[in-house]
């Protein structure tokens, strides 16, 4: 009915208002128009099962993953894909895959990674279907995850691998080396070559990318900038610089805790972030300073993961446990290490 059109048109409306203000970084005001877009779709459709549903859900599972409710954005992840795959006749439709690579990233940052791999593999393997290769920027973003999942479980070789498919593919597909997926992978790669001992070469890729990076998006107030302020750090540190690192990582604590860029507080990086500086004013010589941020790091990465191993939880119980151990509570800082070598 005309009525039907009308309210698919204004239905369709907010959805693109939704868009605009995900781009514009507004998840609040995204949210509002994309659950009003939900309403009136279901009010037509009178059921979930149809995919236009199916898409505004996996845009409200977007905005909160912004929003770091990544509770919230898996249910509604899963809940899209579920759609999808009973309405479509196959699972190689571009938006399915897409629902399985962010379902991937949202249980990664909930830090389980062996549920991620499998999800990335299987995004991955869509993606190649779909696009004949992986030569594609869909397919490079899922290579970027798996090759973090790699590096997260220690295999930096492994790790390596993606990344260089990564980046071989947005400097193809975009004849540019400063797209910012590549400048991420650079940064990435730095990593790689900071743990492999190579401190130098590792500082070029974080300036390449930090460069990079702000010129692309015009403030430092991004995750991404956040996250090579750390790495950045982890070099002085790893130099005996400690002033320096200190710097970095504190400026990395402020655009997590204060800026919020990564949506909220309690987030893995923060964590990250707070067990980095814990370990630089230890070496200091501030030992309740240290303390402190330890033991932060250390709750907020059990808010974040839970249970799920994870070697930055690992790194972060055992520099708990041996503040706990310094200051006398030997029994609690033998739990928490004997966390750590679990």
């Amino acid at each position: 009915s005309t009525d039907q059109e009308n309210d698919s048109d204004i239905a369709h409306s907010h959805e693109t208002l939704g868009n605009l203000f995900v781009v514009k970084g507004d998840a609040d005001s995204a949210y509002v128009h994309y659950a009003e877009a939900l309403r009136i779709l279901m009010n037509i459709h009178g059921t979930e099962k149809h995919p236009l549903i199916a898409f505004v859900l996996h845009n409200i599972g977007n905005v909160m993953y912004l929003k770091n409710n990544m509770a919230e954005a898996q249910s509604m992840y899963e809940r899209s894909l579920a759609i999808k795959l009973e309405v479509f006749e196959s699972e190689e439709e571009p938006n399915t895959a897409g629902t399985i690579n962010n379902l991937g990233y949202v249980v990664h940052q909930r830090g389980d990674l062996e549920t991620a791999w499998n999800y990335y593999q299987r995004a991955l393997n869509l993606f190649q279907r779909i696009y004949g290769s992986d030569d594609h920027a869909d397919a490079a973003r899922t290579h970027r995850n798996l090759g973090d999942v790699l590096r997260e479980k220690g295999d930096l070789d492994g790790a390596q691998v993606h990344y260089d498919r990564v980046i071989a593919v947005f400097e193809r597909t975009t004849g540019s080396g400063d797209h910012p997926d590549v400048l991420v992978t650079f940064r990435d790669c730095g990593d790689i070559l900071r743990e492999k001992g190579d401190l130098d070469g590792a500082w070029k890729h974080y300036e390449r990318a930090l460069q990079g990076l702000l010129s692309a998006y015009g403030t430092e107030e991004r995750p991404e900038v956040a996250r090579t302020l750390r790495s950045f750090g982890e070099v002085l540190h790893a130099r005996g610089d400690l002033a320096g690192a200190r710097n970095y990582f504190e400026r990395a604590l402020d655009l997590g805790i204060t800026k919020k860029v990564f949506g909220s507080a309690e987030h893995g990086d923060v964590a990250r972030f707070l067990n980095s500086l814990g370990a630089v004013l230890r070496d200091l010589g501030d030992v309740e300073g240290a303390h402190s941020h330890f033991e932060r790091s250390v709750s907020l990465f059990d808010k974040v993961f839970g249970t799920n191993d994870h070697l930055d939880v690992a790194r972060a119980l055992r520099n708990y446990g041996q503040s706990l151990h310094n200051r006398g509570d030997a029994s609690r800082g033998r739990q928490h290490v004997t966390r750590a070598l679990e």
